[in-house]
């Protein structure tokens, strides 16, 4: 917190300490600096789930969700992208139950993470 003095001028002075919250705002034109993906949420799921990813920078964008014998299960992003912050559901009503990853590729960059599907 920020504290500033107050006074009001009077003889004896009435000093006043004044509280106030802080904080930075990027606005929402700010950038990520680097390709993220996020945990998703809620992890464990049944039968949806929300992953966010963050691209720094313009480009080719695949977001792949795979099960645990490296089988390519669904395709959920397949082109170009701006830079910026993106969220997208995912539905495994169709999947068994089990653990299952989903890897963001944008040029030489991949991320890999690990979600747990429960029924």
């Amino acid at each position: 917190p920020l504290y500033t003095l107050a006074h009001d001028g009077g003889a004896l002075g009435d000093r006043r300490w004044a509280k106030y919250g802080t904080a930075i705002d990027d606005g929402p034109d700010a950038l990520p600096v680097a390709m993220t993906l996020k945990q998703n949420y809620p992890n464990p799921f049944n039968p949806t789930t929300t992953i966010w990813y963050e691209l720094n920078k313009a480009g080719k964008v695949t977001l792949d969700v795979i099960d645990a014998q490296g089988k390519k299960i669904a395709t959920l992003v397949n082109g170009q992208k701006p830079a910026g912050s993106y969220a997208i559901t995912f539905n495994g009503q169709n999947l068994a139950s089990g653990v299952y990853f989903y890897r963001l590729t944008s040029g030489s960059h991949s991320i890999v993470r690990k979600m747990l599907l429960i029924k």
